[in-house]
Formats: structure tokens, C-alpha cells, sequence
């Protein structure tokens, strides 16, 4: 197992990889340092390679709150609600 500070240059040579996955790991950032991440992954993939970045998907969780709060179901919108400030 290989362990990387993924805010810093990450130990992949350059142009090596066809496809980097990030998974909800952005909204962790700072904000400045959301774009360094980018080059960096950018750097490390192959020609033609893909990057794909998944966040999460704020409208999906507004719906789900209003649809809590309308429902009644305040515990369970509170609980979106804490889902959202830990993103």
C-alpha cells in the first residue's frame, strides 16, 4: 500500500495513468488548493485519459430536505441538513 498527501505532487510519473477517481474527496479541500489537485491529476494522466470527479449532489439534497420538512419528518431533515454542512 502507497500512501500520498493528495494536496501535494502525488509519486506517479508523468502521463502514466488512464483514468483518475476521485470520489467526494473535493468538498474536503481548501478551496485553494481544489485546483492544484486538478493539474496535479491532470499531470500524472495519459493522453486521451479520463478524469472523473464526483461530488455530491446538492440538489438531490435539497430536494430530500424539503421533501423531509414536508413530510413532518424533522428528525430526518436534520439529519440532510448535518450531511450538508459536513460536505
Amino acid at each position: 500500500m502507497q500512501h500520498a498527501n493528495l494536496l501535494g505532487r502525488l509519486p506517479i510519473a508523468d502521463s502514466t495513468v488512464d483514468l483518475v477517481y476521485s470520489l467526494q474527496i473535493l468538498e474536503y479541500f481548501p478551496r485553494d488548493q481544489i485546483a492544484p489537485f486538478v493539474r496535479e491529476c491532470w499531470r500524472n494522466l495519459k493522453p486521451g485519459g479520463l478524469l472523473r470527479l464526483v461530488v455530491p449532489d446538492l440538489a438531490t439534497l435539497c430536494r430530500t430536505y424539503l421533501h423531509h420538512r414536508d413530510q413532518g419528518q424533522h428528525v430526518e431533515a436534520n439529519f440532510v441538513v448535518l450531511e450538508l454542512l459536513d460536505q
